[in-house]
Parts: structure tokens; sequence; C-alpha cells
């Protein structure tokens, strides 16, 4: 059942992210088959999440330590010293804090983000007028952002706590997120969604309709 779901998703992939790149243009993209599409972009996402994950864990250890009154030592830490910190009182692993869900996040994600914005565009396009197509980049992109954004939401959540917080890195994932279930209720899986909406949803709109239309 899950590789026929994921033919699936790579069917509308394949010809939502290829035929986006370069329609006109041949290229070894073309010969490839829908299942070989989506593992290339899956294999992509998990490689850059492998990474990226040290500068995120490093970059949110910095913006915790460099809060409240009793930080002051750490205010102005450079991101090597704390790199070194990190690795001498908790190990080198410590680095890729937050790797599971991340990796959750990333790999699904980038395969529903692409469907849901070729999906959208196709229907927003087939339904407007002549004259308004050239903007069905702009909904398509901010609706598959909103959705993607909505779904990943908790995941993104997790990350965060299991790269600040070492007793929640200790519990795993799904052990952190039902205790800070039981501890704050649902909803807390999807805090920080509304900045979150407010810092990708625009961005994406405007990527890609510039994207589109410079492809043109």
């Amino acid at each position: 059942m899950e590789g026929a779901r994921l033919q699936q998703l790579g069917v509308v992939t394949a010809g939502g992210v290829g035929s986006a790149g370069n329609s006109n243009e041949p290229g070894p993209s073309k010969s490839l088959t829908a299942l070989e599409t989506t593992l290339s972009a899956c294999s992509g996402a998990a490689i850059t999440t492998l990474f990226v994950t040290p500068f995120d864990v490093v970059k949110t250890r910095l913006q915790i330590n460099n809060q409240g009154p009793d930080c002051s030592c750490c205010s102005s830490e450079r991101p090597s010293s704390a790199v070194l910190r990190i690795v001498r009182h908790e190990g080198v692993r410590s680095l890729w804090s937050g790797l599971q869900p991340t990796l959750l996040m990333q790999v699904p994600g980038t395969v529903l983000y692409f469907t849901a914005y070729e999906a959208a565009r196709n229907a927003v396009a087939a339904r407007s007028p002549q004259s308004l197509q050239e903007y069905a980049p702009l909904l398509a992109g901010g609706g598959a952002r909103l959705v993607t954004s909505t779904v990943v939401s908790p995941l993104e959540l997790m990350r965060t706590r299991m790269q600040a917080e070492q007793a929640l890195l200790r519990q795993g994932m799904l052990g952190g997120a039902v205790a800070l279930v039981r501890r704050e209720g649902v909803a807390a899986l999807w805090k920080g969604l509304g900045p979150t909406l407010w810092r990708d949803v625009p961005f994406s709109m405007v990527y890609w309709l510039g994207y589109e239309n410079l492809k043109r």
C-alpha cells in the first residue's frame, strides 16, 4: 500500500514539479519515471536536512540562551563557541537533536507542498477568466503553503522543543508529544502557527508568481 501511495504521489509530483521546471527544454529529467522523480525530491530534502540540522540546533540554543536576565554570560556567545559548548557537554549527536521530526516534516512536506501547488494552480486557472489566469500561481502558492504549514506544524514544534530541551529529547518524539499534550493540551501542538503562516504564505505567493512569470 505504501508503494502504491508513493507512486501515486510521484505521478503528481513528477507531472507538476518536473513540468514546472523547464517544460519547453529537453533534458534528462523527462526520462525519469514518476517514482524516480519523487525519490529524488525526497532524497534531496533528506540530505539537506542532515546538513542543515546542526545550524538549526545552534540557532535555537543561541536564541534561548540570549533570553532572560540570567543569561548575560551567553548573550555575546558566538556560533562557533556554542557548537563547542554543545559538543563538550552533550556530545556530537546533540547537534542533530530533533532530526527525526525534521525528516518527517521535510520529506513528506516537500511532496505535499508541490502536489498541492500543482493541483491548486490548475484548478484556479481552469476556473478563472483568461485575464486572471496569470495570477493563479499567487493563490495556489499561498494555498499550498497554508495547507503544508498547518499539517507539519506539530512536527516543527516538536523539532524546536527537542532541540531546545534535553528532557524532551530523551523522551523521544512520540513520548515528548504525548507529554506536551498532557501538560498543555492538543492545541499546544500548533503553537506558533500564526507567525509561521505570516512568514511563509506571502513568500510562497510572491515566489510562485515571479517564478511562473519568469518561466514564460
